[in-house]
């Protein structure tokens, strides 16, 4: 979805990504979080995702300041994770236009080492 609430498709990597993800937060309100993004491009010939190499760009980034609503409160919660990709764009640049991808979030909770995967395939744009 759209940074206003549209749904989209195919997605577009030049703006911002709203994905909605129903997390079973079992532990104590998660306040610190490591974000890390992994993005696969789909192989039609070999049916399979091949990971693409974003040489530490998207590891390592403060998921609270880099668009995850935090905290994240224990118990049952529909969070709002925001992928805003134009500081990336030199890396999103590379990316093969109209294509599908997979973007794999992780989210691990720094005090504890726990994790949270959201993982979303569609068909994107880049130009």
């Amino acid at each position: 979805m759209t940074s206003h609430g549209q749904l989209e498709y195919p997605i577009h990597l030049g703006s911002k990504l709203v994905t909605l993800a129903f997390i079973n937060n079992r532990g104590p309100a998660i306040t610190q979080i490591q974000q890390d993004i992994a993005i696969a491009e789909w192989d039609s010939s070999n049916c399979k995702w091949n990971t693409l190499q974003t040489f530490g760009f998207l590891n390592n980034l403060d998921g609270c300041a880099n668009g995850i609503e935090c905290p994240i409160p224990q118990g049952e919660k529909i969070i709002k994770i925001t992928a805003d990709f134009l500081r990336f764009q030199a890396l999103i640049g590379l990316l093969k236009n109209d294509t599908p991808y997979q973007l794999q979030t992780t989210l691990t909770n720094k005090a504890t080492g726990d994790q949270i995967v959201v993982t979303v395939q569609a068909r994107a744009e880049i130009h």
